[in-house]
């Protein structure tokens, strides 16, 4: 809310001041010459009264006999990047919370093809753990004599970015097998 005129050659501490609940030091204290200093801290926009998020770069000038200069520095209103950091994070944890609760076997893969994800449901049907499970752990519990198929299905509709449905053997905890129908 300030303008350029407004703030140039003073203290930015003049426009803003930290938030009671910072932990960050200043980014000027305890600087190191030749070291840039990178923090990221809440500040009150005292114009405003509005927290702001910002994220501080500042490296000290010095002379050619040492002494301090001044400083040079960047300062970036990070706001509106930590908010929508804030809605992804709430978002997966909604999605992480229906999926889980869901009655059906869930997992999901990442660009390397291998698992990183099944829900509780998938758990309990395979009476093993999560770290267990994932990577290429979950074919340890496909059928010997369906493991090649599902495996071909899998990586040509991975490589064409095309659904797939598959049926296969998957060993349930109780040690037997029981079919299922993947679709993906």
């Amino acid at each position: 809310g300030l303008t350029k005129e407004s703030t140039l050659g003073r203290p930015w501490k003049q426009a803003l001041h930290k938030h009671p609940k910072c932990n960050s030091a200043s980014p000027a204290v305890g600087m190191t010459p030749g070291k840039v200093d990178d923090c990221c801290c809440d500040f009150i926009n005292k114009k405003t009264g509005n927290l702001i998020q910002l994220r501080i770069i500042v490296s000290p000038i010095y002379a050619d006999d040492h002494t301090l200069k001044g400083y040079i520095g960047m300062v970036e209103d990070i706001s509106e990047q930590l908010k929508a950091h804030e809605i992804v994070a709430e978002s997966e944890k909604w999605f992480r919370n229906v999926a889980n609760n869901a009655p059906v076997m869930m997992w999901g893969a990442g660009i390397d093809k291998y698992c990183n994800y099944v829900n509780n449901t998938w758990l309990k049907f395979r009476g093993r753990t999560l770290e267990q499970e994932l990577g290429a752990g979950w074919l340890e519990g496909v059928f010997s004599e369906d493991v090649d198929r599902v495996l071909k299905i899998y990586h040509e509709a991975f490589d064409q970015r095309v659904d797939f449905k598959m049926e296969y053997r998957l060993l349930f905890r109780d040690g037997t097998y029981r079919w299922v129908s993947d679709t993906g």
